[in-house]
């Protein structure tokens, strides 16, 4: 049975999640990845979170949030790329498009092991109908996380998703920005392939949409990590963000 203390506790989280979303809203995509974890910890009483896109079948590392070891959250993120087959948990979130709760998640080893002894749960961030990213949290100490935790994760992931999944075509996709130079560079078909990445678009869906062979969109795909300096498809969608939405780029 539920105790008025429980349902007023679950009210107040249920309002600082949809307080941490309008915070959101007016993000560029860089500083709202960057933001998200930390609004995700905060609202849903957690420690630590971490988020990581879904692209091609990979687990891209994003952001990651402790309070209490900056330096730890950021060796977390460095560490977490992989491939989604590689991670059963992971792939099994992304798959369903459902949350998971880990109670022993050191026994388990998902992809993302905060090391708490709380629990570990990870939630999907599904727009329209895929998985975009996956939310993980936890907590150093205190109780153990429940359905509730997991439900209320799932609950921020659900209110972000949109909010990700328009930043990110927004920042690809905004006509009379002026580019910079590696952003001019691009071809225009380069550019139809960068919006359908930032969609997390895969080499196959990408070819069947353009109407080109899977060789070709590969090339296209490497030409734009060239000219944009990326290092991989999530880090060119993000600096080409970056890049529109410079200040000193002008309106």
């Amino acid at each position: 049975m539920t105790t008025p203390a429980r349902r007023h506790d679950t009210a107040r989280r249920l309002y600082e999640i949809q307080a941490a979303r309008a915070r959101l809203v007016p993000l560029l995509l860089a500083d709202l990845m960057a933001r998200l974890p930390i609004e995700a910890a905060r609202a849903c009483t957690l420690d630590r979170a971490v988020l990581l896109l879904v692209r091609d079948d990979e687990l891209v590392p994003a952001a990651a949030c402790d309070d209490d070891r900056p330096a730890r959250a950021a060796e977390r993120v460095r560490l977490a790329h992989a491939r989604l087959a590689d991670c059963p948990l992971e792939a099994a979130v992304a798959g369903r498009g459902e949350p998971l709760l880990v109670p022993d998640h050191g026994a388990q080893r998902p992809l993302v092991t905060l090391g708490g002894p709380s629990g570990l749960a990870i939630a999907p961030l599904v727009h329209p109908d895929r998985t975009i990213a996956l939310l993980y949290g936890d907590r150093r100490d205190g109780p153990a996380l429940d359905e509730l935790d997991r439900e209320l994760l799932w609950t921020f992931a659900t209110a972000a998703a949109p909010l990700l999944h328009l930043a990110t075509l927004a920042a690809i996709a905004r006509p009379g920005d002026q580019q910079p130079p590696a952003a001019a560079a691009l071809t225009p078909r380069e550019v139809e392939v960068l919006r359908l990445m930032a969609e997390g678009a895969g080499n196959a869906a990408i070819a069947r949409r353009l109407s080109v062979s899977e060789t070709t969109v590969k090339t296209h795909v490497r030409q734009i990590l060239r000219k944009l300096g990326a290092a991989n498809r999530t880090e060119a969608v993000a600096r080409y963000a970056r890049h529109l939405h410079s200040p000193a780029l002008g309106a």
